[in-house]
């Protein structure tokens, strides 16, 4: 994304004339834009909703070694130059490169927002100013906001991470290297040996802090854990700098290249069409070979010999593509994210992603040419130097002019920071409480502590009155009577908590159901809940679960529940109608567990709901108000009589 080419570094001037030297000069290389291309469809294709491209996230990984190798290659050149690197230089272009898009980005979003889409300002205020900052991917690590997840409408900014992960690159990386190589005069050799260290750093702590059947997006945002992709990009660059590669390649160099670009190629393809986000290979050294096979890609392009890469990915409109891309990866997520299906437009399918990819490249476009471009190459510093040495009627036409320009961006500003700053938080989703939590008890509460609190719910928390609204948490202590009945779930049954309390309640007896429903809740919450309820006494001899909508189920975390739900005399396991990568995982997993437990009911919700697609909201995972009826009938038939 931010990754760029068509850098002009001046040549030496005092090389030996008797061993004429390539100066070290990063020039403008064609099909690195081609590749950049690719990289940038790839990921338009997987936000689109493309299941024939699952992996097309891994575009990313192609942009982040394509940074790394050329920031890499601008800072060698300029200290092998100067005898140093001009970092205020540096920063100042990258600053004058990145910025004036993605401000304008920020701006044209967040005045959207204002005005279209009220109910998302309260969280946008804060990716604003974690995207100006450039933290955006923190941001969404302590929000706990899923990559993976698109329920609902997903963060407009939430894109920027990866922008962020490349800026704090770029902050960074020229200071250790100039303190490395000029500073400490430390060997390339050496450098180069600290960066593979470096990589296997990041890829070990991925896969150290990767959790199986847990949401992995923790792993995915962080700086610490994608760094590789772009220190190996810096790597290739000590290596393979183009002004090396001249006058030292032998007679086949052009095929050796061209097989290594076609092999590397063909796998880059294989894991965009086969590797999965939930792929547990991915995390345990898959994006290491995702980005290796982007770097060997790309040492097969810029290489001199090179022969296919270069006429491949050259034509017109991958180079269209290529040089739009910052912009293209920019304005795509937040312009998918206000045309959902049936949502927003009237339109799915491949319509709707025509829509979406016009829109996008024309936007893209026009932020190319009227703000990337002349703003890069110094339209403003010309425009001042004109004021400047202007007089009369002329400087007073330029002093117009940059009062209203002033005063516009003035407005803009106030408006957009007074509208965040008083925006009301977001209301719930279709098919959810307010609360986005639902506590329905039995009985009359019980003031006394819980014998056993939560994890996260601090002893002696209140407990909620029949049908009240209990405060958002993981899990919710259990200081409550009784109950004959216990149902936990996820958003699912959160949407028909109410419904499903009064339906068990006709068919097992009057008071006698407690639902504990709570957004986003993962499988191993929940079993951890349902043990909180049994060490306080107050678990009843028929549970529902339908948990699994928000990720994979363990096969170790359900034998544990079924451990602790081993003395009740009825256990109802609902399985999953997601339509997430995950579906298939979960509903297998359940089909192969549940028949072990002669008290465990497996209740087929995928199949029943998938048959009523009118039961749904668009997102095709909450339910409508007849959906959440008709859900609740079909459990408590289940649980009356003892079959779904």
């Amino acid at each position: 994304m931010g990754a760029m080419a068509g850098v002009e570094v001046p040549e030496r001037t005092d090389a030996p004339a008797e061993t004429p030297t390539p100066a070290p000069r990063l020039g403008y290389i064609p099909a690195l834009d081609g590749l950049r291309a690719v990289a940038v469809i790839a990921v338009l294709l997987y936000h689109g909703g493309q299941a024939w491209i699952p992996g097309g996230f891994l575009g990313v990984d192609v942009f982040f070694v394509i940074s790394g190798y050329l920031i890499t290659c601008l800072l060698l050149a300029d200290i092998q130059q100067h005898g140093r690197a001009g970092l205020g230089r540096f920063w100042y272009r990258r600053a004058r490169r990145l910025l004036p898009a993605l401000f304008t980005m920020l701006t044209v979003v967040s005045l959207y927002a204002l005005l279209f889409l009220p109910d998302v300002t309260s969280k946008l205020r804060g990716e604003v100013f974690a995207a100006v900052f450039y933290v955006e991917n923190w941001f969404l690590i302590y929000r706990h906001l899923s990559y993976f997840d698109r329920t609902g409408r997903p963060p407009l900014l939430q894109h920027v991470w990866s922008l962020a992960v490349e800026e704090q690159f770029y902050l960074l990386w020229p200071l250790v290297l100039t303190a490395c190589l000029v500073w400490w005069g430390i060997h390339r050799r050496t450098m180069l040996v600290g960066i593979v260290v470096a990589v296997g750093a990041s890829t070990i702590l991925m896969a150290v802090l990767y959790q199986p059947f847990h949401d992995p997006s923790r792993v995915y945002y962080g700086t610490d854990t994608r760094i590789a992709a772009l220190l190996l990009g810096a790597g290739l660059a000590f290596i393979w700098a183009p002004w090396k590669l001249t006058g030292r390649t032998g007679r086949n160099a052009a095929v050796v290249l061209d097989i290594a670009a076609v092999i590397s190629g063909v796998i880059l393809l294989y894991m965009f069409l086969d590797v999965g986000e939930l792929d547990r290979g991915l995390y345990h050294g898959g994006f290491l070979v995702a980005a290796m096979v982007s770097a060997v890609l790309i040492a097969a392009t810029v290489h001199p010999r090179a022969r296919l890469t270069p006429w491949l990915l050259g034509f017109a409109a991958f180079r269209w593509i290529g040089v739009r891309s910052y912009g293209i990866y920019l304005w795509h997520w937040p312009i998918f994210m206000v045309t959902r299906p049936h949502s927003d437009v009237p339109l799915t399918g491949l319509p709707l992603l025509a829509l979406r990819v016009a829109l996008t490249f024309a936007i893209a476009a026009l932020s190319y040419r009227f703000v990337e471009e002349p703003i890069r190459h110094g339209a403003i510093e010309r425009q001042v130097a004109r004021y400047r040495m202007s007089r009369g009627d002329e400087r007073r036409r330029y002093g117009t002019m940059f009062g209203l320009a002033g005063v516009a961006g003035g407005v803009c500003l106030v408006v957009i920071v007074v509208g965040l700053a008083g925006a009301q938080p977001a209301k719930a989703p279709e098919g959810f409480p307010s609360s986005g939590a639902v506590l329905i008890n039995p009985g009359p509460p019980v003031t006394t502590a819980p014998t056993t609190a939560a994890a996260t719910t601090a002893p002696g928390a209140s407990t909620a009155p029949t049908t009240a609204t209990a405060p958002p948490a993981t899990t919710t202590a259990p200081g409550l009577v009784p109950a004959h009945t216990t149902a936990i779930g996820d958003s699912v049954m959160l949407g028909a908590a109410q419904a499903l309390a009064k339906t068990v309640n006709a068919v097992v007896g009057p008071d006698t159901t407690r639902v504990d429903a709570k957004e986003s809740r993962q499988f191993s919450a929940g079993v951890d809940l349902i043990k909180s309820y049994r060490d306080a006494g107050v678990l009843g001899d028929r549970v529902i679960v339908h948990l699994g909508t928000n990720g994979e189920i363990d096969p170790a975390e359900f034998e544990r529940l079924m451990s602790i739900l081993s003395g009740v005399q009825r256990v109802l396991i609902v399985n999953a109608k997601v339509p997430r990568p995950w579906e298939g995982e979960v509903n297998d997993t359940l089909a192969r567990e549940v028949p072990k437990y002669k008290n465990a009911i497996l209740v087929d919700w995928h199949t029943f709901g998938g048959n009523h697609p009118e039961f749904f909201y668009n997102d095709g995972i909450h339910l409508k108000p007849n959906g959440q009826l008709a859900y609740a009938e079909y459990v408590a038939a289940a649980l009356g009589s003892g079959t779904p």
